[in-house]
This record gives C-alpha cells, sequence and structure tokens, in this order.
C-alpha cells in the first residue's frame, strides 16, 4: 500500500518512527525492513527498536533495544536497500493497539526521508496502514547517533519514512493449535501422552532364515524427507 506522498525528500543519519497494531489485529513479529538510501556503497547500519513511543524515547539511550547492526551495500535512489530477517532479531508487537518505535540509523548521512508539509506535529498522522499496522509519520535524526538528552535541531519532523516494513501476521503456528493471538510471546500447547499399557509384553522367539546377500535398500530422497512450513509474511510499503 502506497503512503501519502510529499514534495520533496532529503537525507539524514537516521529516522525514528512508531509502529501500531489496529484495534482488531492479533500480534505480529516485524522480521525486516527496507529503506531508501543515497548511496550504493557499503553503509553501517544499526536498527533498535523501544517499548515506548519514540516521543518520550528521543534521546534517552536506555530506551532503545538493538536488535542488529551491520554492513550491507546500498542501491541507491533506484531500488529499496533491504535489512534482511537473517540480519536483525525478530521484534514483537502485541495486538489491539500496542506501539513499537524504531530507530534506523547509517553511519554516514545516506538515508533518505520524505518533508511533508501537513502541519501536523510529528506522531499524529497514520503514513500508511494495513489491515494489521498502521505506520504513523515521524522525524529524521540528523546526528549519528543521536545526542544524548536531545539537542536543539537533532531531530527534524514531522517527516515520513520511505521503505516496507516486513512482519509475520500469524506468529503463532499452526492457527488451529493456537487460534488468535493478542500477546506474545506464544502459549505453550500441552501435549497428550499415550498411557502406559497394563499388558505384560509378549516374548516373541526368534527364528533363523536365508538372508540374500544383496538386499535392496530403500532410499529416502531430501525431497521426501523436508517438511514444508507455511509463514504468513505481510509487507507494508511506504
Amino acid at each position: 500500500m502506497n503512503g501519502k506522498t510529499g514534495n520533496a525528500t532529503s537525507t539524514s543519519f537516521g529516522y525514528v518512527f512508531n509502529m501500531r497494531t489496529t484495534s482488531e489485529s492479533q500480534a505480529i513479529i516485524v522480521v525486516g525492513l527496507d529503506f531508501l538510501t543515497a548511496s550504493t556503497e557499503t553503509l553501517k547500519f544499526e536498527l533498535y527498536f523501544s517499548m515506548n513511543s519514540y516521543v518520550q524515547s528521543k534521546g534517552k539511550f536506555g530506551n532503545w533495544n538493538l536488535v542488529g547492526k551491520g554492513a550491507i551495500t546500498g542501491k541507491g535512489m533506484g531500488r529499496l536497500t533491504s535489512i534482511t530477517p537473517d540480519l536483525i532479531d525478530p521484534i514483537p508487537i502485541d495486538g489491539q493497539g500496542s506501539t513499537r518505535a524504531f530507530y534506523l540509523t547509517l553511519n554516514t548521512e545516506d538515508l533518505v526521508f520524505r518533508m511533508t508539509a501537513s502541519g501536523s506535529a510529528p506522531d499524529e498522522v497514520v503514513q500508511v496502514a494495513s489491515d494489521e499496522v498502521e505506520i504513523y509519520e515521524g522525524e529524521s535524526v540528523q546526528t549519528f547517533p543521536f545526542t544524548e538528552g536531545g539537542a536543539p535541531g537533532d531531530y527534524v519532523g514531522p517527516s515520513q519514512f520511505i521503505g516496507a516494513v516486513h512482519y509475520d501476521s500469524l506468529p503463532c503456528k499452526p492457527f488451529d493449535d493456537h487460534g488468535t493471538i493478542y500477546n506474545l510471546p506464544c502459549p505453550i500447547i500441552p501435549t497428550i501422552s499415550p498411557a502406559p499399557s497394563t499388558n505384560a509384553p509378549t516374548t516373541l522367539t526368534p527364528t533363523l532364515s536365508r538372508v540374500p546377500s544383496m538386499s535392496p535398500s530403500l532410499e529416502v530422497t531430501p525431497e521426501a524427507s523436508s517438511q514444508f512450513t507455511m509463514h504468513y509474511y505481510s509487507c507494508i510499503k511506504v
């Protein structure tokens, strides 16, 4: 789903925004993030989340949890650059209106964001929404890293993130066992063990028989032995 289009873009070191589940949504898990960068060079990124709104977490290092960092190659203005699931820890968000704040930063001033002239305060306008989540307008971060305690000019907003958020809309599988889950982690489903048999064991007398020296064997191919897992991944583009 496309977000509201602003008139111009600019670049910064980082960006902060809030993501909320809708009032009817069950819990989800964020598994990846795409962003737009002006660079085609190797970039160092860091991704954080906060349990609180970013508005209350600006300038407070203790409020942020690092979920991934590394080096990736920027794809420039024409394509989104991806932070794939193998580069970050999954980020759970409870359902029914829960909030997670995200802080993405690069080590260079190459993160592209969209400026907006809405006139609203940051975190007031929903930039884009799906059935499960809403992404709100946030603020660009003009330093790396942000200043402890905050400083004038560190944040510019409201502005809009350009990219995509990938999330698992059915984190507790299989659905038939768990049903609708609004809070994570997934509950433990008890298993029923068979009752021990009360019958006495039967003793079999072994018999000898001639076995051919070259017996055919049954080979299980990788395709036959593999298990198929269904993933309910969704993507919201902004």
